[in-house]
């Protein structure tokens, strides 16, 4: 499907306008006040689940150093086995719970660009 400039522009621009200004506060009072930061993505979002690690990792973007961050789809050939042992459903859960249970306070991002997965 072929979506045309200005149609997805109109789309991108509702879905930014949706976002509460106190939500986004809130995600990132939680994220600066976590152990870690789990994020994950299908497909397209996979990358940007993986800059989001990233630039929490860099000390130039969080003020007093970087903070704990992991991308779970950075790993394709662990999440592709998980995969085929556990079925896609159940992967990044199972990737993610040793994290989880590393920590305190891990957060949890799952980033799905299209709003469809």
């Amino acid at each position: 499907m072929v979506i045309p400039w200005d149609k997805w522009q109109d789309m991108l621009d509702a879905a930014v306008g949706a976002v509460k200004d106190e939500d986004i506060y809130e995600a990132s009072r939680r994220i600066r006040e976590s152990d870690l930061t789990i994020v994950a993505g299908n497909g397209g979002s996979s990358s940007l689940a993986s800059h989001l690690a990233q630039a929490i990792m860099k000390p130039m973007y969080a003020p007093g150093g970087g903070k704990a961050a992991v991308s779970l789809t950075d790993g394709v050939p662990t999440l592709t086995a998980m995969a085929n042992d556990v079925g896609w459903d159940k992967a990044l859960l199972k990737l993610a719970k040793p994290w989880i249970e590393s920590v305190r306070h891990p957060v949890i991002v799952v980033i799905s660009s299209s709003g469809r997965s």
